[in-house]
């Protein structure tokens, strides 16, 4: 059987992942040399009217009686309307030089803890707490008390500046609504539909003395954050955004016919800069995010909204430069050199889905210097489950897929793709697994990647894609159960973390597992640790609660119980793939959003839920 030329043990500090259960595949992708992306063959709009009769066209098959395809109107009782609306020395690979753990070892994700070896910032309650870690005892040195309405979840650490991300959402009535309002709740109070418009907090927050944190610049987009990474200092914010009109709807005194031709033909009476989204700095005027000149299109309409990137450099936040996509995208992966954003056509919308199941819509943005160019777009089929589905190596972007109806899977794929000009060309793919099955996991290791599929029993998947325009399976196992993340440790040995499962499919609580991957074609599993029958774990959705210290193979999961609240449990990996429990650290309450900060001393910051913070040490253990 011929083997990928670059095993697992070559894995290196660019190795991506993805979250899955149930089958694991090994693939291989050879590195190939593709085409520069011609940024200059894609060209912008020529001027704003040619800008504003794209959008109108692509939105007119999305526009229904309701407003957009993307369900019907929300109901809200008049009496609680409100102007906002809160919104709650190994091949191994360790964390990011900020303590979280990465699915690209050089490009920083946010995250609700950060540290640089000796500070902790932490995001509670929508505010940052700053602990000094050099003593015994995490203490707490700096805090900034910010407004509730920007709603901070996640931060990034840029040298001496934190990036904090908000994510909130502005209320507004449907005032287009001619005849009377229904009166339909038990209490008589009368209800009329509202849309709700989603905004991005970026602040930018000078840390130069951490006892007295201070906001240098806010600013409020209009659109929701899809993701943001930071790469040599460059902080790249992806939102997408889709107008909120005020739409007509059947119940008010209009049929289905009167309401469909009137918002069709409010669509049509736009203005340009009704479809792009604008921009408030420190709570100033509303200004335009992007002009006609910065928005490029794909080849043909990807729905009626506008991704967005955000170039910003934390030193200097006024700075910053914006471009974007006419195309709607809900999903983002980078690599040092690109920047992916991606949206399915997955038949979640009223509309029905596609005859032959769902395609995922690609484009590409060169993120190689300090700007952001976009340079292509492309289509693959079936549905992307996350951002670990994708990896990006020598040139070439592999993707996993859950092909068939949404409902119905048929298979489980991987497509390779290159850039050709404009666009994003498949050149090879590999299907037939996990039929019937949802992608749950996948692991990427240069040219071998491993990917999870589950439904009643952990289909563990071998693929060779050293020909990345011929890949083939190598092999297969089978275990019950599922790994919902991987996690290379080294020497042809991977880490699942998941849920044990009867061979019927029932999960049984968290556990973690060691594969020997030496032989694609005979995958096996070393060894099985059950952390607990009423356990669950964070990293089964995301991927950042996950902790690992090559040096001293020693690995922090998270888990929760109902009956026993939450802890981080340290588990060491033996040489040989065996598996103990060395130390289970109790945090407060449920703690369900755990983190595991390696510091620059060789211990580590044990951040619970609460922002408790504690300060452990391994050698100890």
């Amino acid at each position: 059987m011929h083997r990928p030329s670059q095993r697992i043990t070559a894995i290196g500090a660019t190795a991506a992942g993805l979250v899955a259960v149930g089958v694991v595949t090994v693939i291989g992708a050879g590195p190939g040399t593709t085409p520069a992306a011609a940024a200059d063959e894609l060209t912008p709009f020529d001027d704003c009217a040619q800008l504003h009769s794209w959008y109108v066209e692509s939105a007119l098959p999305h526009v229904t009686a309701w407003g957009w395809d993307t369900g019907g109107p929300i109901m809200v009782p008049l009496a609680t309307r409100a102007e906002g609306a809160p919104v709650p020395e190994t091949d191994a690979v360790g964390n990011g030089a900020t303590g979280t753990n990465l699915q690209e070892q050089d490009v920083d994700e946010p995250d609700l803890a950060k540290t640089d070896g000796t500070l902790v910032a932490v995001v509670r309650h929508g505010d940052l707490v700053l602990y000094d870690a050099t003593g015994d005892r995490a203490g707490e040195i700096g805090r900034l008390d910010l407004p509730l309405r920007q709603q901070i979840t996640e931060l990034l650490l840029v040298g001496d500046r934190a990036v904090l991300f908000g994510s909130t959402s502005a209320v507004t009535p449907l005032i287009e609504t001619p005849g009377p309002i229904r009166r339909d709740l038990p209490t008589g109070e009368p209800i009329a539909p509202f849309f709700t418009e989603p905004r991005t907090t970026i602040t930018t927050v000078d840390l130069t003395d951490p006892t007295a944190p201070s906001v240098q610049r806010t600013e409020t987009i209009q659109g929701d954050l899809v993701s943001a990474r930071e790469h040599d200092g460059t902080v790249r914010v992806v939102t997408t955004w889709l107008p909120s009109f005020h739409f007509a709807q059947p119940y008010s005194g209009l049929t289905p016919k009167q309401a469909l031709a009137k918002n069709r033909q409010l669509v049509r009476s736009t203005s340009a800069a009704d479809w792009l989204p604008s921009t408030r700095v420190d709570g100033g005027p509303a200004q335009p995010l992007l002009s006609c000149a910065d928005v490029r299109h794909p080849v043909d309409p990807a729905g009626a909204g506008t991704i967005s990137v955000v170039t910003m450099d934390p030193q200097a936040p006024e700075a910053r430069v914006g471009t974007g996509v006419a195309a709607d995208g809900d999903l983002t992966y980078s690599s040092a050199d690109r920047l992916y954003v991606a949206t399915a056509d997955d038949g979640w919308t009223w509309t029905p889905e596609p005859a032959g199941g769902s395609t995922t819509d690609i484009h590409a943005f060169d993120v190689s210097g300090d700007e952001t160019t976009y340079v292509a777009s492309g289509e693959v089929p079936g549905r992307v489950d996350d951002r670990w589905a994708f990896s990006e190596d020598g040139g070439l972007l592999r993707v996993a897929t859950t092909v068939g109806k949404v409902w119905a899977p048929s298979e489980t794929r991987v497509t390779v793709m290159a850039e050709h000009g404009g666009e994003l060309d498949p050149i090879g793919s590999v299907g037939g697994m996990g039929e019937g099955e949802q992608v749950e996991a996948v692991r990427w290791f240069g040219d071998v990647a491993v990917v999870v599929t589950f439904r009643q029993v952990d289909p563990l998947y071998t693929l060779d894609l050293s020909d990345p325009r011929h890949p083939t399976v190598v092999g297969e196992l089978k275990i019950p159960g599922f790994s919902a993340y991987l996690h290379p440790l080294g020497n042809d040995l991977l880490l699942g973390v998941g849920q044990d499962a009867t061979r019927a499919g029932s999960t049984r609580g968290s556990q973690v597992s060691t594969f020997d991957l030496g032989d694609l074609a005979d995958p096996r599993r070393l060894d099985q640790l059950g952390l607990g029958l009423t356990r669950t774990s964070a990293i089964e959705s995301d991927s950042r609660a996950f902790s690992y210290l090559p040096g001293e193979r020693l690995a922090f999961v998270p888990t929760t119980s109902w009956r026993f609240g939450g802890a981080t449990d340290v588990i060491r990996i033996g040489p040989d793939g065996t598996l103990d429990l060395v130390k289970r650290i109790d945090l407060p309450g449920w703690s369900s959003n755990a983190r595991a900060l390696p510091l620059a001393d060789g211990r580590v910051a044990v951040v619970g839920s609460g922002a408790e913070v504690q300060i452990v040490d391994p050698a100890a253990w």
